[in-house]
């Protein structure tokens, strides 16, 4: 079974000869967790390690909880093969809780699942055509949006367009999926990352070879698709200087000077939609 764990000083530790992955909030310096197993040794209670039960309370030493999370079958929406390989191979630590079943690429879902993460890279925002259309699937299970967009109206408009959550990219992993379980079991819609959480590298995404932070590449994403600058701010919730100042250190980055050769560059790098379903990794 899943424990969420916390400490204030431990950074790993072993729990039946299982190291375990751990996250460090850099709000508040705590190191959150996860671990599968059937009791916890009493030992780590008197080192500082808390162990929270799914449901939020804490768990005993030695004794084995009954109400462990279950197993759910989720899909992964966007329209870059590359972003939920990235997200698939995140959530792949924590098998025992989710089971990644099918990534679809402008596709909707075909299989039955309890959830779906739609991923809002370069895609439309919770509030449009594409999550409506999910949420209308009864395979998708409840639709849950994945984006850095927190401002309260879009989020708002996503729950009120067939959205049952809203998570911020900001989440560490193990808060993540947490989060998934909480939004299955009716529990909470809207998760927020931490405050003054730097906008981080979970994932993948195309051109971070080249050095395109998140952000860098979404806009280079839709400049791909042609959009234009006043297109690309309504869509990623940027003021158009900010979007001027990502596409000129796009350019720097990838060593061409206009709009049109960024294209070009944009489409021999991937950065033009997928349009198909690909298998998970198992």
């Amino acid at each position: 079974m899943a424990f969420l764990c916390s400490s204030s000083t431990k950074v790993s530790c072993t729990i039946s000869s299982r190291t375990v992955a751990w996250e460090r909030s850099p709000s508040s310096g705590v190191v959150i967790f996860m671990v599968w197993v059937d009791s916890i040794p009493e030992a780590y209670f008197s080192e500082g390690v808390n162990f929270f039960t799914p449901r939020g309370g804490l768990a005993s030493p030695n004794l084995p909880y009954s109400g462990g999370m279950e197993s759910l079958r989720i899909a992964l929406v966007d329209d870059y093969e590359i972003v939920l390989r990235g997200l698939e191979m995140m959530l792949r630590s924590y098998g025992d809780t989710l089971e990644v079943v099918e990534l679809d690429l402008n596709r909707n879902v075909d299989t039955p699942v309890h959830l779906t993460l739609y991923d809002t890279f370069a895609a439309t925002p919770g509030d449009g055509a594409d999550v409506h259309e999910l949420a209308s699937n009864p395979l998708a299970g409840k639709v849950i949006v994945y984006s850095w967009d927190l401002d309260e109206t879009r989020v708002q408009a996503a729950l009120a367009n067939g959205a049952s959550g809203y998570l911020s990219k900001g989440l560490p992993a193990a808060r993540l999926v947490s989060a998934l379980h909480d939004i299955h079991r009716g529990e909470g819609k809207v998760f927020p990352g931490p405050s003054g959480q730097a906008k981080s590298s979970l994932g993948d995404w195309p051109g971070r070879e080249e050095g395109l932070t998140q952000r860098e590449a979404e806009v280079l994403a839709l400049i791909t698709q042609g959009l234009n600058n006043a297109e690309i701010a309504d869509r990623a919730r940027l003021s158009i200087n900010t979007v001027k100042t990502f596409i000129r250190s796009c350019y720097r980055r990838i060593g061409v000077t206009d709009r049109s050769n960024a294209i070009l560059w944009g489409l021999e790098h991937g950065f033009f939609p997928d349009h198909k379903r690909v298998q998970p990794r198992r």
